[in-house]
């Protein structure tokens, strides 16, 4: 059996995340995935890390690609404001020149132990030039909140150009075309592609045993102080339903930031949902591509490729190079 391409490494600094680092000597490409609501970086993706190698020979595109398994912890409780603010600093350390630590090898990740060798170091200055941001359900909105609250700190110190006053002069797409290009070579998170599986940006709901436990607590006087507790406990959760102000601001401010500033593709995300996904709302921003159904597929298996559900390999795939063929 051949090596594989990609060695794993567990992140330093990042509980429960880890590596895969390709060897091949034109790598150029961070892929990062976030997983879910209660998920993790493991269970959430399953047998994305063995796939990406064993079909390699299908899907070559993988092989110049670090792909990063991102896990976070309070899924279910933290505000996903406070979540994605630690994704982006991740995203800091990581894209375009990734920090150091990020491939110095070290322990072994539990379930994964003895799949891969001890991985080399990348060369000193080595940056990235491209990125690919993959989410999972709740993932999908670390992601995008993550993207607002970069976008946003860089308009309060000034870096956003003001692209109105080109609107009287000749040439005014060309010009702001340019202006666009400049942007995204000083700040290239933004020239992201962004894919999400089962994305809970238009809203989610709680089934299952959880759903009729939340039922009853609403509905039971003497429990009322438990649900009470809940409530305030899960913060995510309250994040995540349909129409709360954390969702109808962030789709606020992606929709206009897109629509002011057009050239940054990261405010155009595609999503993949299955047809028996009913756990989300189905759906896209104004900004975003059309959906994609997937058939067959609910709302956690959607993003687990296996050997005969590849097709996650090759959205994103699809994605980077639907990105560049754009641009």
């Amino acid at each position: 059996m051949d090596r594989p391409v990609h060695d794993l490494n567990a992140i330093k600094n990042a509980c429960g995340s880890y590596a895969l680092v390709s060897r091949h000597p034109e790598t150029d490409t961070a892929v990062i995935f976030v997983h879910g609501f209660g998920g993790d970086s493991q269970a959430t993706w399953l047998d994305f890390p063995s796939l990406i190698d064993s079909c390699s020979g299908e899907y070559p595109w993988w092989n110049t690609c670090d792909v990063f398994f991102y896990e976070y912890a309070g899924s279910r409780t933290i505000p996903i404001a406070v979540s994605a603010h630690k994704l982006l600093t991740f995203l800091r350390a990581t894209f375009p020149e990734p920090d150091g630590s990020l491939f110095r090898f070290s322990a072994t990740v539990p379930k994964l132990d003895g799949l891969f060798p001890s991985i080399p170091l990348r060369r000193e200055g080595f940056k990235y030039k491209n990125l690919v941001l993959v989410g999972h359900s709740e993932g999908a909105v670390v992601i995008r909140r993550a993207l607002i609250e970069e976008y946003k700190r860089i308009r309060d110190e000034g870096g956003l150009p003001n692209l109105r006053s080109f609107l009287t002069f000749e040439e005014t797409q060309a010009a702001r075309e340019r202006i666009q290009r400049e942007f995204l070579r000083d700040y290239p998170l933004f020239d992201a592609a962004v894919l999400l599986f089962a994305p809970a940006h238009l809203g989610a709901t709680v089934t299952g045993w959880a759903g009729v436990l939340v039922s009853c607590l609403r509905v039971c006087s003497v429990l009322a102080p438990i649900f009470d507790g809940l409530k305030a406990y899960s913060a995510a959760y309250h994040d995540l339903k349909g129409g709360s102000p954390f969702l109808t601001q962030l789709r606020s401010d992606t929709e206009k930031f897109a629509l002011d500033f057009p050239q940054p593709q990261a405010f155009k995300a595609r999503s993949y949902f299955g047809e028996k996904d009913r756990i989300v709302c189905i759906g896209e921003y104004e900004s975003d591509p059309p959906a994609v159904l997937v058939k067959n597929k609910g709302h956690l298996a959607v993003c687990k490729p296996s050997q005969s559900y590849k097709e996650p390999l090759k959205y994103v795939r699809y994605e980077r190079e639907r990105r560049v063929s754009a641009s």
